[in-house]
C-alpha cells in the first residue's frame, strides 16, 4: 500500500513538474522540439530512480544520429514508455491513444509534443492522424515509438500478434523499422497495477530494417514476422538470463 502511495506520488509530481517546464517552452516554437526532448528524458529518467529502476540499454550502436526510425517493441507495463525516453538514444514521441490528452496539464503537453494522437475507435482517424503526424516528426528528425501489440501483454503472453499499422506508415514515409524488447517491467510494474518495485529493466534494440521496397500494405508482412520473431526470441533469452542470475544469487 506504502508503495503504490509512493510510486503514485512521484509519477504525479514528476509528471506535473515536467509538464509545465514543456508548457512554458512551447511558447518559444525555435525551443520547443529540443526542449520537448529534453523534458521527456528528465521526465522519464527522476520517475525511474525515484523508484530505484535502472535501465540496462543493449544495441545503441545499432541506432544512427539524426534518424527518423519506426520504433517497434513490446509491451508490459507502463513502465515501458519511461524506460524508452530514459535510455537517452532516440530523440522521438510516441503514438499515444486519445484518452491520454483528458489528462489535466500531461493531456495539454501532449498535444503540443507532436506525439501521434489516436482514437482506437475510429480507425479512419487514425490512420489520418498517424500519417499527417508521421510525416511531420520525419521532417523534424523525430523517431516515432509504437507499442505494435496495441495493449499491454499479461504474464502468460511472450507477445501478442503485432499489428501492422505502424509498419505501414513506415513504409509510406520511406524509414526503417527499429525493433526493440524490454524485459523486466513487468515484474516491476505488473499489467494493472500502480506500485514501482525496485530492480534493473533490460531494453535491447535490433538492426534497422529498410523498407526502401514498399509498394503496397501487403508488402509489410515479411517485416511484421521478422520483427515478430526477433522480439519474442530476444525476451526470451533475456527471461533465460534473468533466470540463471536469479538461481546464482539464490545459491550463495
Amino acid at each position: 500500500m506504502l508503495r503504490t502511495i509512493y510510486s503514485s506520488l512521484v509519477v504525479g509530481l514528476c509528471t506535473f513538474f515536467w509538464a509545465v517546464v514543456s508548457l512554458f517552452f512551447c511558447l518559444f516554437p525555435h525551443l520547443r522540439v529540443k526542449a520537448i526532448n529534453f523534458c521527456a528524458h528528465h521526465w522519464a529518467s527522476w520517475i525511474l530512480a525515484a523508484n530505484g529502476v535502472k535501465v540496462r540499454t543493449v544495441g545503441t550502436e545499432n541506432i544512427r544520429p539524426r534518424t527518423t526510425y519506426m520504433v517497434v517493441g513490446n509491451h508490459r507495463s507502463y513502465l515501458d514508455i519511461y524506460v524508452v525516453f530514459a535510455a537517452r538514444v532516440l530523440d522521438c514521441r510516441m503514438v499515444a491513444k486519445k484518452e491520454l490528452t483528458r489528462i489535466p496539464i500531461f493531456g495539454s503537453i501532449l498535444k503540443r509534443s507532436d506525439s501521434i494522437i489516436v482514437d482506437r475507435g475510429n480507425r479512419e482517424q487514425a490512420v489520418n492522424a498517424m500519417k499527417t503526424a508521421g510525416a511531420r516528426l520525419r521532417q523534424l528528425g523525430l523517431s516515432i515509438v509504437t507499442f505494435a501489440e496495441g495493449t499491454r501483454a499479461t504474464p502468460d503472453v511472450i507477445l501478442n500478434p503485432l499489428k501492422k499499422g505502424g509498419f505501414i506508415l513506415a513504409g509510406q514515409l520511406g524509414i526503417p523499422v527499429l525493433p526493440f524488447t524490454i524485459h523486466d517491467t513487468g515484474k516491476l510494474q505488473p499489467k494493472g497495477a500502480l506500485a514501482i518495485h525496485p530492480g534493473t529493466v533490460t531494453i535491447v534494440f535490433g538492426k534497422p530494417i529498410p523498407m526502401d521496397n514498399y509498394e503496397k500494405p501487403s508488402d509489410v508482412r515479411p517485416v511484421v514476422r521478422r520483427v515478430q520473431e526477433e522480439i519474442e526470441s530476444t525476451f526470451l533469452a533475456l527471461r533465460a538470463e534473468a533466470e540463471r542470475r536469479d538461481q546464482r544469487e539464490q545459491a550463495l
